[in-house]
């Protein structure tokens, strides 16, 4: 909530409710703020294969694809990352996309 003249102009006067927009861009901010989190907390689970945390490695994961919201497996055993990973043209990626 900002202190402004219904122009926008800040008085310091009186509270006037947020616009939509400043609604929605704090709400936008604040998701990014989740997503870049998220990311860190996945990013530092992931470990090598000697240390790798694999429980707190499947909840960021689950946390990433709630917040982005990938769409679960059929059988429930995850979020289906792979669908939106980029497509490799050079044959290099072990499924053929």
């Amino acid at each position: 909530m900002v202190d402004h003249y219904p122009d926008g102009h800040n008085v310091g006067l009186g509270m006037v409710e947020d616009s939509p927009q400043e609604r929605e861009i704090e709400r936008l901010r604040n998701d990014l703020k989740s997503v870049r989190q998220a990311v860190a907390d996945y990013m530092s689970s992931e470990g090598c294969a000697c240390c790798r945390n694999i429980e707190a490695h499947e909840r960021h994961a689950a946390a990433l694809g709630k917040l982005l919201r990938v769409p679960k497996y059929k059988d429930g055993s995850g979020h289906d990352f792979g669908r939106f990973k980029t497509k490799h043209s050079n044959g290099a990626c072990s499924d053929g996309k």
